[in-house]
């Protein structure tokens, strides 16, 4: 109903009540981000540029590799990553651009092994998983604040050494989602995890 021409959205969006073909046959194109690679966000980078036809988009490309080459070269010496916990209604699984997000930030996904996108896990595995961080999103019904108290109050996640010393990354959800802002977030992330290598 909203008369858009164009629909740019993540693939786990859709299921058997929204569907890509359902749009289409109301007259809208849709763009479907799958991106589960920072490459793979770059080339939806360059797909969407050519949509609306932006020139420099090989600069801005360029200049978001450099980027992660040189976070890259500063963890150079890391061995054993750091696990990382996502914290939203849902976590991050493998299919998550935000896996990729952590892997590039010198660190591994407590859930890394669930193949879906999103998927709910109980604070009792979250308690076993026991990560050295917490990426946490934050936005607007779901604060970064309204987390934190929660995690503290928890009985069972309150005992985390990453609770206790607020070993926590803020992220929007733009943040989180594959786009312009994969390297600034990958930069966030690193910072919290080796904060003497950046």
């Amino acid at each position: 109903d909203s008369g858009c021409d164009l629909l740019y959205a993540s693939s786990w969006i859709f299921d058997d009540d929204l569907t890509v073909a359902q749009l289409e046959k109301a007259g809208i194109t849709v763009y479907v981000s799958e991106a589960e690679t920072i490459e793979a966000v770059w080339q939806e980078m360059r797909d969407l540029a050519k949509i609306f036809s932006v020139e420099n988009i090989e600069e801005i490309v360029s200049e978001q590799s450099t980027r992660l080459e040189a976070v890259a070269d500063k963890l150079g010496d890391v061995t054993e990553p750091k696990t990382v916990f996502v914290l939203d209604s849902y976590t991050a699984g493998s299919a998550n651009i935000e896996s990729a997000y952590i892997t590039a930030a010198g660190g591994a996904n407590a859930f890394g092994e669930i193949s879906k996108a999103w998927d709910a896990v109980e604070p009792s595995a979250v308690a076993v998983a026991d990560p050295w961080c917490i990426v946490i999103h934050d936005y607007e019904g779901s604060s970064y604040d309204e987390k934190v108290a929660a995690l503290k109050a928890d009985p069972q996640l309150s005992q985390l050494d990453c609770v206790k010393n607020e070993r926590f990354v803020r992220l929007s959800l733009e943040d989180a989602m594959p786009g312009m802002r994969c390297v600034s977030t990958v930069e966030a992330i690193a910072q919290v995890l080796y904060p003497d290598m950046f």
